[in-house]
């Protein structure tokens, strides 16, 4: 045991939270690999990744270069791309019919009308505009935050914590997707929208982006919101001027998630609720990790 926990130590909160990731998705997939098609490709893929990471770990220790332990810091947050991908083939690994109906019937409940038809009220181009901006930020501004805590502020251990917490919420969205299979207002109110949307850059832009980077039934939890309040959550004790920074950023984008009509309410409450929960167990699991790993690479 200790000898097995001595080759362990070496691996990072993210790193192993990502192994454990994919290994119990294979599992699924070869459970249910008749409704998933090309399912071998699928667990080839992980266990490729899988052993790609362990590669990096093992090499890391083994020369002590600085360069491999810069590729550990940052090759997660472009991993988590396909890693999303991948989920529009496996929504339906379950069996689970759509549950579309249940956001529906939650989001009328509590505004008495589909808030997306409700905005409707307030769409103006400019106003689109702005909104298809704080909706589409979202594909770039944690590069942007990430460079900033790595690079200017050199604050690497918080570099670190952020990516294992933004980590976190990606792996529950994804089983929330599995979980809770839902299609977004854009595909099941779209017969009830009589005000179209129309802007210019970033609405085009959010548009192609859901046009071809979307997946289908991938709506619960919105994944934009709960990695963003992940993160968020996470920068309010160790660097509070970078909370208040992204907090009106990431409110304008939980807003914008349902005036695009790609999210019902009860998607960004979800979201919320699983990103601070992940910050915070997030960082109990990491104290939990520091305290018996004698060091890191």
């Amino acid at each position: 045991m200790i000898s097995l926990w001595s080759r362990w130590r070496a691996v990072r909160p993210l790193e192993a939270l990502t192994i454990c990731y994919l290994f119990v998705l294979s599992i699924l997939i070869l459970i249910f690999h008749q409704r998933v098609e090309g399912w071998i490709f699928y667990i080839l893929a992980h266990l490729v990744t899988i052993g790609g990471v362990v590669f990096l770990v093992w090499s890391t220790r083994r020369t002590g270069w600085s360069i491999l332990s810069g590729i550990r810091d940052w090759y997660m947050l472009f991993l988590f791309v396909p890693m999303f991908e991948e989920m529009g083939g496996l929504i339906r690994i379950l069996g689970h019919d759509w549950v579309n109906g249940a956001f529906i019937a939650f989001d009328q409940w509590l505004f008495g009308t589909h808030p997306t038809v409700l905005l409707e009220q307030t769409v103006h181009p400019w106003l689109t505009e702005f909104m298809q901006l704080s909706f589409v930020s979202y594909y770039f501004i944690f590069y942007v935050v990430g460079a900033y805590v790595y690079f200017v502020a050199k604050k690497r251990s918080l570099f670190r914590s952020l990516l294992f917490k933004a980590g976190f919420a990606f792996y529950l969205s994804f089983a929330g997707f599995i979980l809770f299979p839902a299609e977004g207002p854009w595909v099941t109110l779209k017969h009830l929208q009589t005000v179209p949307l129309e802007g210019g850059f970033f609405h085009h832009l959010a548009n192609l982006i859901e046009q071809h980077g979307t997946i289908p039934g991938g709506a619960f939890p919105s994944s934009h919101i709960t990695v963003a309040f992940a993160v968020l959550t996470g920068t309010f004790t160790e660097y509070r001027n970078l909370f208040y920074t992204l907090l009106p950023i990431f409110l304008c984008m939980s807003v914008s998630t349902v005036y695009g009509r790609y999210h019902y309410v009860a998607d960004v409450i979800a979201g919320i609720a699983i990103g601070v929960a992940c910050a915070f167990l997030g960082a109990r699991i990491e104290q939990w990790w520091e305290r018996r790993a004698a060091f890191q690479i």
